[in-house]
Protein backbone atom coordinates (compact mmCIF):
# COMPACT_ATOMS: atom_id res chain seq x y z
CA UNK A 1 0.00 0.00 0.00
CA UNK A 2 2.73 2.27 0.75
CA UNK A 3 4.66 1.77 -2.16
CA UNK A 4 1.69 2.01 -4.50
CA UNK A 5 1.28 5.66 -2.78
CA UNK A 6 4.70 6.49 -3.19
CA UNK A 7 4.09 5.36 -6.92
CA UNK A 8 1.60 7.97 -7.20
CA UNK A 9 3.26 10.62 -5.27
CA UNK A 10 5.80 10.53 -7.99
CA UNK A 11 3.39 10.41 -11.02
CA UNK A 12 2.06 13.29 -9.40
CA UNK A 13 5.20 14.78 -9.30
CA UNK A 14 6.40 14.35 -12.50
CA UNK A 15 3.17 15.25 -14.31
CA UNK A 16 3.41 18.53 -12.26
CA UNK A 17 6.77 19.43 -13.47
CA UNK A 18 5.42 18.28 -17.34
CA UNK A 19 3.17 20.01 -17.39
CA UNK A 20 5.23 23.47 -15.93
CA UNK A 21 7.84 22.52 -18.90
CA UNK A 22 5.05 22.71 -21.33
CA UNK A 23 4.02 25.80 -19.59
CA UNK A 24 7.19 27.05 -20.23
CA UNK A 25 8.27 25.71 -23.91
CA UNK A 26 4.79 27.19 -24.63
CA UNK A 27 5.42 30.52 -23.37
CA UNK A 28 8.89 30.79 -24.76
CA UNK A 29 7.10 29.65 -28.24
CA UNK A 30 4.91 32.67 -28.12
CA UNK A 31 7.74 34.85 -26.76
CA UNK A 32 10.32 33.60 -29.23
CA UNK A 33 8.03 33.04 -32.46
CA UNK A 34 4.96 34.21 -32.55
CA UNK A 35 5.71 37.88 -30.81
CA UNK A 36 9.33 37.87 -32.41
CA UNK A 37 8.32 40.78 -34.75
CA UNK A 38 6.88 42.69 -31.42
CA UNK A 39 9.79 42.19 -29.26
CA UNK A 40 11.94 42.98 -31.94
CA UNK A 41 10.37 46.38 -32.71
CA UNK A 42 9.98 47.14 -29.22
CA UNK A 43 13.83 46.76 -29.15
CA UNK A 44 14.73 48.73 -32.01
CA UNK A 45 12.61 51.53 -30.01
CA UNK A 46 14.35 51.55 -27.21
CA UNK A 47 18.34 51.02 -28.53
CA UNK A 48 18.01 51.99 -32.45
CA UNK A 49 17.71 55.80 -33.01
CA UNK A 50 17.31 57.47 -36.16
CA UNK A 51 18.16 61.42 -35.88
CA UNK A 52 18.72 64.09 -38.31
CA UNK A 53 20.51 67.15 -38.36
CA UNK A 54 20.56 70.08 -40.58
CA UNK A 55 23.24 72.18 -42.14
CA UNK A 56 23.65 75.79 -41.77
CA UNK A 57 21.60 77.85 -43.73
CA UNK A 58 23.37 79.36 -46.65
CA UNK A 59 24.29 82.96 -46.30
CA UNK A 60 23.03 85.76 -48.69
CA UNK A 61 25.84 88.03 -50.04
CA UNK A 62 25.61 91.27 -52.08
CA UNK A 63 27.01 92.29 -55.20
CA UNK A 64 30.36 92.97 -54.07
CA UNK A 65 30.45 89.55 -51.25
CA UNK A 66 29.79 91.60 -48.74
CA UNK A 67 27.55 89.41 -46.41
CA UNK A 68 24.16 90.68 -45.65
CA UNK A 69 22.39 87.43 -44.07
CA UNK A 70 24.58 85.06 -41.82
CA UNK A 71 24.25 82.75 -38.96
CA UNK A 72 25.03 82.83 -35.71
CA UNK A 73 24.11 80.82 -32.75
CA UNK A 74 21.47 81.60 -30.24
CA UNK A 75 20.45 79.88 -26.81
CA UNK A 76 16.76 78.72 -25.94
CA UNK A 77 15.57 77.73 -22.63
CA UNK A 78 13.88 74.48 -22.05
CA UNK A 79 12.19 71.89 -19.62
CA UNK A 80 11.31 68.67 -19.39
CA UNK A 81 7.56 68.82 -17.75
CA UNK A 82 7.42 65.32 -17.04
CA UNK A 83 10.13 64.95 -14.82
CA UNK A 84 10.39 68.18 -13.10
CA UNK A 85 11.21 67.93 -9.74
CA UNK A 86 10.37 71.51 -8.05
CA UNK A 87 7.44 72.03 -10.36
CA UNK A 88 6.11 74.62 -7.97
CA UNK A 89 9.27 76.55 -7.90
CA UNK A 90 9.55 76.53 -11.67
CA UNK A 91 6.07 77.39 -12.30
CA UNK A 92 6.40 81.05 -9.65
CA UNK A 93 9.86 81.71 -11.71
CA UNK A 94 7.96 81.27 -15.32
CA UNK A 95 4.99 83.47 -14.25
CA UNK A 96 7.22 86.07 -13.25
CA UNK A 97 10.21 85.92 -15.48
CA UNK A 98 8.20 84.12 -18.85
CA UNK A 99 4.41 84.53 -18.63
CA UNK A 100 3.88 82.69 -21.60
CA UNK A 101 5.66 79.79 -21.02
CA UNK A 102 3.78 79.65 -17.95
CA UNK A 103 0.27 79.44 -20.00
CA UNK A 104 1.23 77.11 -21.97
CA UNK A 105 2.77 74.43 -19.11
CA UNK A 106 -0.68 73.23 -18.96
CA UNK A 107 -1.03 72.10 -22.12
CA UNK A 108 2.47 70.59 -22.44
CA UNK A 109 3.06 68.97 -18.66
CA UNK A 110 2.16 65.53 -19.83
CA UNK A 111 5.00 66.32 -22.82
CA UNK A 112 8.79 64.72 -22.54
CA UNK A 113 9.75 68.56 -23.51
CA UNK A 114 8.92 72.06 -23.70
CA UNK A 115 10.68 75.33 -25.11
CA UNK A 116 10.31 78.02 -22.90
CA UNK A 117 11.65 80.66 -24.98
CA UNK A 118 14.09 80.74 -28.19
CA UNK A 119 16.74 83.16 -29.56
CA UNK A 120 16.85 84.45 -26.11
CA UNK A 121 17.85 88.46 -25.42
CA UNK A 122 21.24 89.34 -23.29
CA UNK A 123 19.28 90.15 -20.52
CA UNK A 124 16.87 87.04 -20.22
CA UNK A 125 20.09 84.58 -20.47
CA UNK A 126 21.50 87.00 -18.21
CA UNK A 127 18.56 86.26 -15.83
CA UNK A 128 18.79 82.46 -16.48
CA UNK A 129 22.02 82.29 -15.24
CA UNK A 130 21.49 84.80 -11.94
CA UNK A 131 18.66 82.46 -10.93
CA UNK A 132 20.45 78.79 -11.77
CA UNK A 133 17.25 77.39 -11.96
CA UNK A 134 17.65 73.21 -12.16
CA UNK A 135 14.76 72.48 -14.00
CA UNK A 136 15.83 74.93 -16.95
CA UNK A 137 17.95 73.96 -19.54
CA UNK A 138 19.90 75.75 -22.39
CA UNK A 139 20.46 74.91 -25.53
CA UNK A 140 22.19 76.15 -28.38
CA UNK A 141 21.28 76.76 -31.90
CA UNK A 142 21.61 78.18 -35.49
CA UNK A 143 19.48 81.41 -36.03
CA UNK A 144 19.91 84.47 -38.52
CA UNK A 145 21.47 87.90 -38.35
CA UNK A 146 20.93 90.61 -40.77
CA UNK A 147 24.43 92.89 -41.43
CA UNK A 148 21.83 95.79 -42.90
CA UNK A 149 18.49 96.83 -41.57
CA UNK A 150 17.53 98.15 -44.74
CA UNK A 151 17.34 95.11 -46.49
CA UNK A 152 14.33 93.52 -44.80
CA UNK A 153 11.88 94.47 -46.95
CA UNK A 154 13.54 92.68 -49.91
CA UNK A 155 15.53 89.35 -47.56
CA UNK A 156 13.27 89.11 -45.40
CA UNK A 157 13.46 86.68 -42.37
CA UNK A 158 13.53 83.67 -40.73
CA UNK A 159 11.20 81.90 -38.00
CA UNK A 160 12.62 80.25 -35.45
CA UNK A 161 13.30 76.59 -37.63
CA UNK A 162 15.09 78.82 -39.84
CA UNK A 163 12.50 78.57 -42.25
CA UNK A 164 11.95 81.68 -44.56
CA UNK A 165 8.97 83.80 -43.62
CA UNK A 166 9.03 86.11 -46.58
CA UNK A 167 10.86 88.33 -48.89
CA UNK A 168 14.05 86.27 -50.51
CA UNK A 169 14.56 83.67 -47.34
CA UNK A 170 10.75 82.52 -48.21
CA UNK A 171 11.44 82.61 -52.28
CA UNK A 172 14.54 80.61 -52.00
CA UNK A 173 14.21 78.48 -49.08
CA UNK A 174 14.99 75.48 -50.45
CA UNK A 175 18.35 76.40 -52.15
CA UNK A 176 19.32 78.35 -48.82
CA UNK A 177 18.54 75.50 -46.50
CA UNK A 178 19.28 72.22 -48.22
CA UNK A 179 18.46 69.04 -46.97
CA UNK A 180 19.21 67.33 -43.71
CA UNK A 181 21.13 64.30 -42.99
CA UNK A 182 19.71 61.19 -41.59
CA UNK A 183 21.30 59.40 -38.93
CA UNK A 184 20.86 55.64 -37.63
CA UNK A 185 22.35 55.27 -34.09
CA UNK A 186 22.78 51.99 -31.92
CA UNK A 187 22.36 53.30 -27.77
CA UNK A 188 23.91 51.04 -25.40
CA UNK A 189 21.58 49.46 -23.07
CA UNK A 190 23.60 50.00 -19.91
CA UNK A 191 24.69 53.61 -20.62
CA UNK A 192 22.07 56.06 -22.32
CA UNK A 193 24.11 58.58 -23.91
CA UNK A 194 26.60 56.26 -25.79
CA UNK A 195 26.60 55.35 -29.16
CA UNK A 196 28.24 52.26 -30.39
CA UNK A 197 27.06 52.10 -34.40
CA UNK A 198 26.31 55.26 -36.62
CA UNK A 199 24.63 54.66 -39.91
CA UNK A 200 23.99 57.39 -42.73
CA UNK A 201 20.50 56.62 -43.80
CA UNK A 202 19.83 59.66 -45.94
CA UNK A 203 22.52 61.90 -47.02
CA UNK A 204 21.64 65.32 -47.01
CA UNK A 205 21.52 68.49 -49.67
CA UNK A 206 24.28 71.23 -49.01
CA UNK A 207 22.68 74.38 -48.74
CA UNK A 208 23.77 76.96 -51.69
CA UNK A 209 24.45 81.02 -50.80
CA UNK A 210 22.59 83.67 -53.14
CA UNK A 211 24.43 86.67 -54.53
CA UNK A 212 22.38 89.76 -54.91
CA UNK A 213 22.49 92.60 -57.48
CA UNK A 214 22.27 94.95 -54.74
CA UNK A 215 25.16 96.91 -53.43
CA UNK A 216 24.55 96.75 -49.70
CA UNK A 217 26.38 100.54 -48.99
CA UNK A 218 24.29 101.74 -51.91
CA UNK A 219 20.71 100.71 -50.31
CA UNK A 220 22.10 102.00 -47.06
CA UNK A 221 22.72 105.30 -48.32
CA UNK A 222 19.54 105.40 -50.51
CA UNK A 223 17.56 104.14 -47.30
CA UNK A 224 18.82 107.53 -44.91
CA UNK A 225 17.71 109.63 -47.89
CA UNK A 226 14.68 108.32 -48.85
CA UNK A 227 13.53 108.01 -44.88
CA UNK A 228 14.42 112.12 -44.73
CA UNK A 229 12.61 112.93 -47.90
CA UNK A 230 9.66 110.86 -46.59
CA UNK A 231 9.52 113.12 -43.16
CA UNK A 232 10.50 116.20 -44.86
CA UNK A 233 7.30 115.88 -46.67
CA UNK A 234 5.31 114.45 -44.42
CA UNK A 235 4.28 111.54 -46.59
CA UNK A 236 2.83 108.02 -45.44
CA UNK A 237 5.46 105.64 -47.34
CA UNK A 238 7.81 106.05 -50.29
CA UNK A 239 10.14 104.04 -52.30
CA UNK A 240 13.14 104.21 -54.53
CA UNK A 241 15.28 102.32 -57.16
CA UNK A 242 18.32 102.59 -57.93
CA UNK A 243 19.19 100.19 -61.41
CA UNK A 244 22.01 99.82 -63.92
CA UNK A 245 20.76 101.03 -67.28
CA UNK A 246 22.41 98.98 -69.55
CA UNK A 247 21.60 95.69 -67.47
CA UNK A 248 18.60 96.39 -65.81
CA UNK A 249 20.31 95.19 -62.89
CA UNK A 250 18.89 96.61 -59.64
CA UNK A 251 21.36 98.10 -57.54
CA UNK A 252 19.42 99.26 -54.59
CA UNK A 253 15.63 99.15 -54.00
CA UNK A 254 14.21 100.82 -50.92
CA UNK A 255 11.06 101.38 -48.67
CA UNK A 256 9.32 103.47 -46.11
CA UNK A 257 8.33 102.53 -43.61
CA UNK A 258 10.73 99.70 -42.96
CA UNK A 259 12.04 97.10 -40.21
CA UNK A 260 14.83 96.16 -38.27
CA UNK A 261 15.09 92.17 -39.28
CA UNK A 262 17.23 91.45 -36.51
CA UNK A 263 14.26 92.93 -34.33
CA UNK A 264 10.83 91.80 -35.24
CA UNK A 265 8.90 91.88 -31.90
CA UNK A 266 6.55 94.49 -32.47
CA UNK A 267 6.51 93.98 -36.79
CA UNK A 268 3.52 95.28 -38.38
CA UNK A 269 2.31 93.79 -41.91
CA UNK A 270 3.11 97.94 -43.64
CA UNK A 271 6.64 97.45 -42.66
CA UNK A 272 7.45 94.44 -44.30
CA UNK A 273 6.00 95.60 -47.57
CA UNK A 274 8.44 96.03 -50.61
CA UNK A 275 7.16 98.94 -51.87
CA UNK A 276 8.41 99.57 -55.64
CA UNK A 277 7.69 96.33 -56.17
CA UNK A 278 4.02 95.19 -54.73
CA UNK A 279 2.79 99.16 -54.63
CA UNK A 280 0.73 100.56 -57.80
CA UNK A 281 1.23 103.91 -58.71
CA UNK A 282 -0.22 106.62 -60.81
CA UNK A 283 2.57 107.69 -63.23
CA UNK A 284 1.86 111.41 -63.38
CA UNK A 285 4.26 113.53 -65.38
CA UNK A 286 6.98 110.86 -65.67
CA UNK A 287 4.96 109.37 -68.57
CA UNK A 288 5.15 112.16 -70.64
CA UNK A 289 8.43 111.41 -71.07
CA UNK A 290 7.06 107.92 -72.61
CA UNK A 291 4.40 109.81 -74.67
CA UNK A 292 7.31 111.91 -76.21
CA UNK A 293 9.28 108.71 -76.76
CA UNK A 294 6.44 107.26 -78.66
CA UNK A 295 5.69 110.96 -81.02
CA UNK A 296 9.74 111.08 -81.74
CA UNK A 297 9.36 107.38 -82.78
CA UNK A 298 6.24 108.06 -85.15
CA UNK A 299 8.19 110.79 -86.07
CA UNK A 300 4.83 112.89 -86.13
CA UNK A 301 7.01 115.64 -83.96
CA UNK A 302 10.21 116.47 -83.86
CA UNK A 303 12.35 117.82 -81.11
CA UNK A 304 12.50 121.74 -82.18
CA UNK A 305 8.67 121.96 -83.51
CA UNK A 306 6.52 124.77 -81.96
CA UNK A 307 3.56 123.64 -79.84
CA UNK A 308 0.97 126.79 -78.98
CA UNK A 309 0.86 126.13 -75.02
CA UNK A 310 -1.68 129.09 -75.15
CA UNK A 311 -0.50 130.87 -72.44
CA UNK A 312 -3.13 129.45 -69.65
CA UNK A 313 -3.69 127.00 -66.84
CA UNK A 314 -6.76 125.28 -68.09
CA UNK A 315 -8.25 124.87 -71.54
CA UNK A 316 -10.79 122.26 -73.79
CA UNK A 317 -9.57 119.74 -76.11
CA UNK A 318 -12.62 117.72 -77.69
CA UNK A 319 -14.40 118.80 -74.82
CA UNK A 320 -12.54 117.39 -72.17
CA UNK A 321 -10.47 119.99 -69.83
CA UNK A 322 -7.23 119.90 -69.46
CA UNK A 323 -5.08 121.61 -67.09
CA UNK A 324 -1.42 122.71 -66.66
CA UNK A 325 0.35 123.94 -63.24
CA UNK A 326 2.44 126.88 -65.03
CA UNK A 327 1.13 128.40 -68.19
CA UNK A 328 3.27 128.86 -71.24
CA UNK A 329 2.54 130.29 -74.61
CA UNK A 330 4.87 128.83 -77.16
CA UNK A 331 6.96 126.58 -77.03
CA UNK A 332 9.14 124.10 -78.44
CA UNK A 333 8.77 120.20 -78.26
CA UNK A 334 11.73 119.61 -75.97
CA UNK A 335 10.62 122.81 -73.90
CA UNK A 336 6.95 121.36 -73.47
CA UNK A 337 8.83 118.07 -72.03
CA UNK A 338 11.29 120.33 -70.00
CA UNK A 339 8.73 122.72 -68.32
CA UNK A 340 6.27 119.59 -68.32
CA UNK A 341 3.35 121.31 -69.74
CA UNK A 342 0.23 119.12 -69.97
CA UNK A 343 -1.73 121.46 -72.83
CA UNK A 344 1.61 121.20 -74.58
CA UNK A 345 1.88 117.11 -74.67
CA UNK A 346 -2.02 116.59 -74.92
CA UNK A 347 -1.68 118.06 -78.40
CA UNK A 348 1.28 115.56 -79.52
CA UNK A 349 -0.41 112.39 -77.96
CA UNK A 350 -3.32 113.38 -79.74
CA UNK A 351 -2.02 113.11 -83.24
CA UNK A 352 -0.73 109.34 -82.17
CA UNK A 353 -4.46 108.58 -81.32
CA UNK A 354 -4.64 104.95 -80.13
CA UNK A 355 -0.86 104.20 -81.37
CA UNK A 356 -0.04 105.47 -77.39
CA UNK A 357 -1.80 102.57 -75.91
CA UNK A 358 0.36 99.98 -77.98
CA UNK A 359 3.82 102.21 -77.19
CA UNK A 360 2.94 101.88 -73.83
CA UNK A 361 2.27 97.77 -74.03
CA UNK A 362 5.63 97.63 -75.66
CA UNK A 363 7.41 99.85 -72.72
CA UNK A 364 6.20 97.21 -70.26
CA UNK A 365 3.72 99.14 -69.11
CA UNK A 366 1.11 96.62 -67.05
CA UNK A 367 3.06 93.95 -67.42
CA UNK A 368 5.28 92.12 -65.19
CA UNK A 369 8.61 93.36 -64.85
CA UNK A 370 10.40 89.33 -64.63
CA UNK A 371 12.12 90.78 -61.48
CA UNK A 372 13.20 87.03 -59.06
CA UNK A 373 11.08 88.94 -56.07
CA UNK A 374 7.55 87.61 -55.67
CA UNK A 375 4.93 89.91 -54.66
CA UNK A 376 5.50 92.13 -57.89
CA UNK A 377 1.83 94.25 -58.99
CA UNK A 378 2.01 94.68 -62.94
CA UNK A 379 -0.80 97.64 -62.96
CA UNK A 380 -2.45 98.22 -66.15
CA UNK A 381 -3.11 100.37 -68.96
CA UNK A 382 -6.46 101.47 -69.61
CA UNK A 383 -7.32 100.51 -72.89
CA UNK A 384 -8.10 103.55 -75.34
CA UNK A 385 -11.72 101.70 -75.70
CA UNK A 386 -12.34 102.63 -72.28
Amino acid sequence: MNNMYSYVRSMFVVVIFLLLYIAIALNLYFIQIQQAPFFKHLGERQYNITTQIYPQRGCIYDRNNKPIAINKDSIAAFILPKTLQNKDDLLTFLKEHFPQAYQRFDQNKQKNFMFIKRNLSDEELALLEKNDHLEIKLLTESSRFYTNESLGTIIGITDYDNNGLFGLEQQYNSLLQGSPTTYRLKKDAKIKHFYFAKETTQTGVEPQPLQLTIDADLQFKYQTILSEAVQHYEAQDGGAIVMNPDTGEVIAMVSYPYFNPNDTKNLSLEETKNRPVTDCFETGSVVKVFAALAALEEEIVSVDEIIDCESTKETKLDNIRIRTVVPHGKLSFKDVIKFSNNIGIVKITKRLNTDLYDYYKLLGFGELSGIQITGEQKGFVNHPSN
